[in-house]
Order: structure tokens, then C-alpha cells, then sequence
């Protein structure tokens, strides 16, 4: 648990936190530009 949220830990180092809102949820990745998607599986979300 981190931020009262569920954190997955790999290795010592935070690896995605799901946050829970209303009716949806949100799946995080910390240092997500670091991860490679050769599948091209992965989509950006850009905000403003």
C-alpha cells in the first residue's frame, strides 16, 4: 500500500499503483517511458 492505493513492488522498486475511482479504476506505471513495448501494445495518454 502506498497513498492508500495498492502498489506493486518488483525488486524494491514501485512498479504500478491502481487507483480506484468512481464506476472506473486507473493503472499507473512508474517510469512508464522506460518500459519496452516492441508489440506496440501500450497506448500514450497525453494531457494538457
Amino acid at each position: 500500500m502506498k497513498w492508500g492505493h495498492p502498489c506493486y513492488v518488483h525488486a524494491e522498486r514501485n512498479l504500478a499503483i491502481v487507483g480506484a475511482l468512481r464506476g472506473d479504476f486507473r493503472l499507473s506505471f512508474f517510469n512508464a517511458a522506460l518500459m519496452k513495448d516492441p508489440e506496440r501494445v501500450l497506448k500514450p495518454t497525453i494531457t494538457a
